[in-house]
């Protein structure tokens, strides 16, 4: 068994131990991102620029119905009193 000299200080021997370095660089094929170079490989179909692919959905031929003017009213009236509500009691205790 060795001492160790008064100036050092005794360190666990996990913190001294450093990982061997690789005998070679890892291939695509074997490294952490396969699923993500997988996406990258995949072919995708032409399209405009902007548009998200795969997996794009077309819009609508038609437009969905608008909201009518009084359904907004209406919603943006109870949004208000609501809030309204929350800073009484919160402001009252």
């Amino acid at each position: 068994m060795t001492h160790s000299s008064g100036t050092e200080q005794a360190r666990p021997a996990s913190a001294l131990a450093i990982p061997p370095l690789p005998a070679y660089a890892p291939s695509p094929e074997t490294a952490a991102g396969t699923a993500f170079l997988a996406w990258l490989r995949t072919p995708r179909p032409e399209a405009a620029p902007g548009i998200w692919r795969p997996g794009h959905q077309p819009r609508f031929e038609q437009e969905p119905e608008q909201a009518s003017g009084l359904r907004l009213a209406a919603g943006a009236l109870l949004s208000a009193l609501c809030a309204w509500m929350v800073w009484w009691l919160l402001y009252d205790g």
